[in-house]
């Protein structure tokens, strides 16, 4: 892996697009029903975004300009109101 080259941080415009249907994809967490959004900034760099259809619209997976990808590797659910995860059981 080559070496990190940051940028600092700047004001851009950029095109947001979204798929017209949702397709299926599968990542360690599971399959998931998605809808693709493709950032496009104006140098040119695009992003890609695969967001769960059905709430919570989780994101699933995200690519970047040079191959870089993000998966969804695991979820837990937490009880509505709460910030904190559930207690652990004891048996």
């Amino acid at each position: 892996m080559g070496p990190s080259h940051h940028e600092p941080l700047a004001w851009t415009t950029a095109t947001i697009a979204r798929s017209a249907s949702t397709r299926s994809v599968s990542v360690p967490a599971g399959r998931f029903d998605v809808t693709a959004y493709t950032v496009e900034t104006a140098d040119g760099r695009a992003l890609g975004f695969d967001i769960e259809s059905a709430s919570p619209h989780r994101l699933v997976r995200q690519t970047g300009p040079n191959g870089e990808e993000l998966t969804l590797k695991g979820s837990t659910r937490l009880r509505t109101g709460s910030s904190t995860p559930p207690a652990a059981s004891s048996t």
